[in-house]
């Protein structure tokens, strides 16, 4: 981080450690990089500085949270008016931020939560899949298996293609095998088997759901991202394109009823929404699933760069595509940028979407090689260093 000196004459920046690896006599407007091995800063013009143990070696950042300076001033003066009007929940923001990310998707609603696994499982309770079966992806994040069976439902694992998502063909072939089907849009791509998934929920009248935690202002010849099946569940966990400062999710729909359902649920039940009602009714059992006015206004914030974002990060994944064969489709918002190999590299890269299929983790146990797939692509393939300011 940087620390203004006592003096006034300028910044120095620190690593980890406490060491400084970096000076400026200017207001600086990006973490300090350096070399990995000596620390010495990486400056912008990209040369490789010789030193006792050969040449620097550039840090990249494993993950950058992007928040332009007018928004943080903006923040700033939005966090002092709620401040006085003690007005810290169920106000504006939140109304405004699902507002412009329905806007965002193309959905007739939006319903913020506290995070993303909430946002998925309020979406299987909204369509009244307690104790009914769901097929999903073995590649992804632990939380939309999770989120299923918390709202009571089973996870019925798929194995997937070489794009690292669920591969239509692996699908149970028997009419009522499963009751609906959650595709994840791995690392910001919707799937081009995605056509193939529809009519396979089509052909057996189930819905298509979507965990789109990595697909903010994705897009494909299907529609967009949490506007193409039933219905969608977005993380803005700090990782992610968009952030809210901290955790939070997003429900996206237009069916008026699963839109009620949220609503209501995320809220203890309560047949209205809002706060100051003393004789509300709680219709349904529900729970504290809200999303906070100082969260949603850096939502709000966030949804507003979302085209800078993706518009830096295509850039960015088309270098890359001049020397490395990507998993990709068109539309994608490169919220990562997956090469299908293992990429070697004298710095460290920022790992891998996910290293572990779901079966394979403890909570599960499931036997290794089950999923041949998944496992093969899981421990093979590699992601690069991608943020919304690389240049």
């Amino acid at each position: 981080q940087w620390i203004k000196r006592d003096d006034g004459s300028g910044y120095d920046g620190f690593d980890r450690a406490g060491k400084i690896i970096a000076s400026r006599t200017t207001t600086p407007t990006s973490p300090p990089l350096g070399c990995q091995i000596c620390g010495q800063e990486w400056g912008p013009e990209g040369a490789f500085e010789p030193h006792g143990e050969g040449l620097c070696i550039p840090q990249f950042p494993k993950q950058r949270i992007t928040i332009p300076a007018a928004d943080q001033l903006t923040f700033i003066d939005e966090w002092v008016k709620l401040a006085n009007s003690g007005r810290w929940a169920y106000g504006e923001w939140a109304s405004r931020f699902e507002e412009s990310f329905a806007a965002i998707c193309g959905t007739r609603y939006a319903v913020a939560m506290g995070s993303g696994t909430q946002a998925l499982e309020v979406m299987v309770r909204a369509l009244r899949l307690r104790g009914k079966r769901i097929a999903i992806p073995v590649n992804g994040y632990i939380a939309h298996a999770q989120a299923i069976l918390h709202a009571g439902a089973f996870v019925h694992f798929v194995d997937v293609d070489d794009d690292l998502m669920l591969d239509p063909k692996k699908l149970p072939k028997t009419q009522d095998a499963v009751d609906a089907v959650l595709t994840v849009h791995i690392g910001g791509a919707v799937s081009e088997n995605l056509g193939a998934i529809q009519d396979y929920c089509k052909a057996r009248n189930v819905p298509l759901l979507e965990d789109a935690a990595h697909a903010h202002g994705s897009t494909s010849e299907f529609g967009k991202a949490g506007a193409i099946g039933h219905a969608a569940g977005f993380s803005f966990f700090p990782t992610k394109i968009l952030t809210v400062a901290g955790e939070g999710g997003m429900l996206t729909t237009s069916d008026p009823e699963v839109a009620k359902f949220a609503l209501q649920f995320r809220h203890h039940g309560r047949e209205e929404p809002g706060h100051d009602d003393p004789n509300v009714k709680h219709v349904l059992q529900g729970h504290n699933y809200c999303i906070d006015e100082v969260r949603s206004l850096m939502g709000w914030l966030q949804v507003n760069r979302l085209r800078e974002f993706i518009t830096t990060r295509r850039a960015v994944a088309a270098v890359y595509r001049e020397k490395f064969p990507l998993v990709e489709t068109e539309g994608s918002n490169y919220y990562k940028v997956i090469v299908a190999d293992k990429v070697k590299a004298p710095f460290d890269l920022p790992g891998k979407v996910y290293p572990v299929p779901c079966h394979l983790q403890p909570a599960f146990g499931y036997k290794q090689g089950m999923f041949p797939v998944a496992e093969a692509a899981c421990e093979n393939h590699s992601c690069l260093p991608i943020y919304n300011t690389m240049t």
